[in-house]
């Protein structure tokens, strides 16, 4: 099951239906704050894409705090705006990066690195 954080209602209904087109299971969530809720929930999360820019949570808080609580599952981070300290996140979390404007492809193929349909 992969979580989906991005604030962009149409951008993440989107990449949902993409990914449901798939056969993946997608929980969405609209924030950081909301994504570690989702987490917290107990759903078998096995990956979580989310977008860096965001309100209330950012990427970064978010990949902080999956770190201390659940350091097992993967991270593929979204955004439009790389810079240094983007990159030393990405280098020293095992994060996946993709940039946007995002290739549904490369999402797709950066997915099925680490998860599985129906997974």
């Amino acid at each position: 099951m992969i979580l989906l954080a991005e604030d962009n209602d149409t951008s993440r209904r989107g990449l949902a239906q993409l990914l449901a087109t798939e056969r993946y299971q997608v929980i969405q969530a609209s924030d950081g704050e909301q994504a570690l809720g989702r987490l917290a929930e107990g759903h078998p999360i096995t990956l979580v894409i989310t977008d860096l820019a965001m309100p209330k949570l950012t990427g970064f808080g978010l990949l902080t705090r999956m770190r201390q609580k659940w350091p097992e599952i993967p991270l593929i981070l979204i955004t439009g705006y790389l810079s240094p300290q983007v990159a030393n996140v990405i280098l020293n979390n095992n994060v996946k990066f993709l940039p946007k404007p995002l290739d549904f492809k490369n999402l797709l193929n950066a997915v099925e690195q680490f998860t599985a349909p129906n997974g």
